[in-house]
């Protein structure tokens, strides 16, 4: 008796243990939520986020190799309409195997201004960095009328706004992620707690065929379906075989991280050898703001660039 009692105690603890490690799918369509799980970042009022590149390139001309490596953070902030901004800070390194090159910034955009930062003098070859000398570790103050469409940029492209105060081009690029398809051979992993959330965890390959069209659509709304440059980006997205893994929050449905590695063995003519790409975001609809900063001064784009390069790219420049 004793013996059949046991038995049954580890068959119901085994039970347990195989239905607390099921992979069921918890939605009946996943790709659809994936898709969901991108849109559904467009409609955050404020996150935090970081973003960590790195990738080994063959330069198609001199077939030396390239390595990249970039850490992006920054922060969305928007709960308060009257004070909506985003910001971040740029560490870039690239090492071609004979020369070095980085570039450290930080950058915060508003509505009407764009505060920049040189965090450190570019490291670049041959370039005439003593013009920038005097930049270094002050804040500048540009207005974003003067940069003209670089001057967008603090809009973030629409993330934030809620889709009733869309533009017509802006719900069409907002409906356009809905209608199109990034990922391919999507799995199911698990429920997982991640930085304070319930989310389940996906692995995917990216669907670059999928990418490509809603690249192309991007550029029909523009007029530029017909630009050279598409054929590139079709060739690189086609290409290439890379995998990924997904987080969504249960509750909102959110990408709240991914993680995305070249598979090399499989992919075609691409010029990547390897790429690595996880990008997470925090603090969602987290009442803060990013703040303007209170010690800057007002940077004179005319004045900086005709001292730049009247002096031959090689002076000190005060602004």
């Amino acid at each position: 008796m004793k013996s059949k009692i046991f038995i049954s105690l580890i068959a119901l603890a085994s039970l347990f243990a195989f239905s607390a490690c099921g992979t069921d799918e918890p939605v009946p369509d996943s790709s659809k939520l994936l898709q969901e799980s991108i849109y559904n970042v467009y409609n955050l009022k404020s996150f935090k986020y970081k973003a960590d590149f790195k990738a080994e390139v063959t330069d198609p001309e001199t077939k030396n190799k390239v390595n990249l490596d970039m850490i992006l953070n920054g922060a969305v902030s928007g709960q308060d309409a009257s004070k909506t901004g985003t910001e971040f800070t740029v560490v870039a390194k690239v090492d071609d195997n004979s020369e070095n090159y980085r570039f450290d910034f930080s950058a915060k955009f508003f509505t009407e201004d764009i505060y920049l930062k040189l965090l450190a003098l570019p490291e670049v070859p041959n370039f005439p960095i003593d013009g920038l000398k005097g930049l270094v570790g002050k804040w500048w103050k540009i207005s974003a009328a003067d940069l003209g469409e670089v001057g967008a940029v603090q809009k973030m492209e629409g993330i934030g706004v809620p889709y009733d105060k869309l533009d017509e081009r802006g719900k069409k690029e907002r409906d356009l992620i809905l209608s199109s398809k990034f990922f391919d051979d999507i799995e199911y992993k698990s429920a997982e707690n991640l930085e304070g959330l319930n989310v389940y965890k996906y692995t995917f390959v990216v669907d670059g065929n999928g990418v490509y069209k809603y690249v192309y659509e991007l550029a029909k709304l523009d007029g530029q379906e017909k630009d050279a440059g598409l054929k590139e980006v079709k060739a690189m997205l086609t290409d290439a075989v890379v995998n990924g893994t997904i987080f969504v929050d249960v509750n909102s449905k959110t990408m709240v991280k991914m993680d995305l590695v070249l598979d090399a063995k499989k992919s075609k003519a691409s010029q990547f050898n390897s790429m690595n790409l996880s990008v997470s975001l925090t603090d969602l609809n987290k009442p803060f703001n990013v703040e303007t900063p209170t010690d800057f001064e007002v940077f004179d784009l005319g004045k900086f660039l005709g001292s730049f390069l009247g002096s031959g790219m090689t002076s000190d420049v005060s602004v």
